[in-house]
């Protein structure tokens, strides 16, 4: 990147002259624009002025600012001032612009990435007067190492200042806060602080990361990545890591939306990390609150936690029974298959096992009067898998179905449309069972007389099951292809043994 080449700033009444470069009037405008090689006024991206010129554009003289303090949009790149940027009061100074921007809400501080680097020849790289911010930025190689400034090799801090959405990276200092020094209260959200460090006071809160009185610096923040587990399959892990003035306490917080306010407290996760509970289907995210002597600050929201399959309870099945007692041999490429008829359950009493987090099945056996054999949901089936299909009986799995496909004569290997093994043709319907007994979905049946689906054990998400699917002209369609569904929906159950 073009360095930036510094002129000295001379402040005359309400104007700013900076060498031949005419910078606007203070309380003639709100937005001051800066790119890496601007040469203008400062009035436009198309008349951009350099970051130096900007800054001194707001403190080169002490008058009010109208209506409110104006605000610097930094174009992204690398700049490299000469001296320590100073910024004034009340002055916002935001990165991450592309250079097309007409609104704040358009900048992109990730994908647009706008960088202060020292190159070593002077720290603190950046100190915010009260009530500044410095948002958007990546702060780099500081050296706070000469008088006055042995502290804050990154960034320094004066009281009620703001810094959000920053990476304070590879700076030093000779005393205190090799990447932030704060003086006052102040306001930290949403910053990485990461290999700086103190030549005296050592690699603690005073030397490589922060020093003053603030609250807790989080240097890590939970996980964004979402999860998905079945019930009671272990979760990764959560963590946090802080800087600041230690002891730290810790509390977890659970929320069923998106972000980290109004969420309720986890009993006993007060440590630094915190493994999300996997017992209750749902949607979850976490954040943590840290607390040391000068205050608390909350971690980011982690990515969603999702919890899928068969929720916990009671359930009475009634008398199970298969609808007759014809079985289906089947023989074929060293195969050899016996298959019960449908399962039923007289008597079942109806409860609502939402399997998965879609689906709106929610009556786990029903009686279904044209067709032999009720339906069921793939988390009944897996919750009473032994009791469905007592021994020597077993509830299928996938590899059963395709099983079943090569000793008709198939593949085994994924469907399409032309592709699939006809009962009808050769006559192999009547060694399987014909009746189509549809499905049930939301409440309602579908399809009867039509075609049939059928569960394995096996599952494909925390949502969606396999199924066989034998059509209306006898096809059977064993593998995926789009023949996963929802486990909250109701399918026919045939036993293998």
């Amino acid at each position: 990147m073009k360095k930036i080449l510094i002129t000295t700033i001379i402040a005359i009444g309400a104007q700013n002259f900076v060498g031949a470069q005419n910078l606007v009037p203070l309380q003639a405008q709100t937005i001051i624009f800066v790119k890496p090689d601007g040469t203008g006024n400062g009035s436009s991206w198309a008349d951009a002025c350099n970051l130096e010129h900007a800054v001194g554009n707001k403190s080169a003289v002490g008058m009010g600012f109208t209506p409110t303090p104006p605000q610097i949009w930094v174009q992204t790149g690398t700049y490299y001032p000469s001296a320590m940027l100073t910024i004034p009061d009340s002055v916002k100074m935001y990165g991450g612009f592309s250079g097309t921007e007409t609104d704040l809400s358009q900048r992109d501080f990730v994908g647009n990435p706008t960088i202060i680097d020292a190159q070593k020849k002077f720290g603190s790289v950046v100190r915010l007067s009260p009530f500044a911010e410095l948002n958007g930025f990546t702060i780099q190689n500081g050296n706070a190492n000469d008088n006055p400034h042995k502290n804050g090799g990154g960034v320094w801090m004066d009281d009620n200042s703001t810094i959000a959405n920053c990476k304070i990276i590879n700076n030093s200092a000779a005393i205190n806060g090799g990447g932030l020094y704060a003086k006052g209260s102040v306001n930290v959200k949403n910053c990485t602080i990461e290999n700086n460090m103190a030549l005296v006071e050592g690699a603690n809160v005073y030397g490589g990361c922060i020093s003053g009185l603030l609250v807790p610096i989080i240097n890590k923040h939970p996980n964004a990545v979402a999860q998905s587990r079945m019930v009671d399959t272990a979760f990764s892990a959560l963590s946090v890591s802080v800087a600041g003035a230690s002891p730290f306490s810790y509390q977890w917080y659970f929320n069923t939306t998106n972000n980290n306010t109004d969420g309720t407290p986890i009993q006993g996760a007060t440590k630094a990390f915190y493994t999300p509970s996997s017992t209750t289907v749902g949607t979850f995210y976490y954040y943590c609150e840290i607390t040391d002597s000068s205050g608390t600050v909350i971690s980011n929201v982690s990515g969603a936690h999702t919890v899928g399959g068969c929720a916990a309870g009671t359930f009475n099945l009634g008398t199970v029974s298969f609808a007759s007692a014809t079985t289906r041999t089947i023989i074929g490429k060293g195969i050899t298959q016996v298959w019960s008829d449908a399962v039923t359950a007289t008597g079942c009493q109806k409860t609502a096992f939402n399997g998965g987090t879609s689906g709106a099945y929610k009556l786990d056996c029903r009686s279904n009067p044209s067709y032999p054999g009720d339906l069921f949901s793939w988390c009944l089936v897996m919750k009473y898998v032994s009791t469905l299909c007592p021994a020597p009986w077993r509830v299928p799995t996938r590899q059963d179905f395709i099983d079943l496909d090569k000793a008709f004569g198939g593949t085994g290997e994924n469907r399409n449309a032309s592709s699939y093994v006809s009962f009808i043709n050769t006559n192999y319907i009547g060694k399987w069972g014909a009746a189509y007994g549809g499905f049930a979905y939301a409440g309602a049946l579908h399809n009867q007389g039509f075609n049939s689906r059928y569960w394995p054990q096996t599952e494909h998400t925390v949502d969606n099951g396999y199924y066989l699917y034998l059509t209306p002209s006898g096809d059977i369609y064993p593998q995926n292809n789009g023949h996963i569904y929802y486990k909250a929906s109701g399918f026919a159950l045939r036993c293998v043994r």
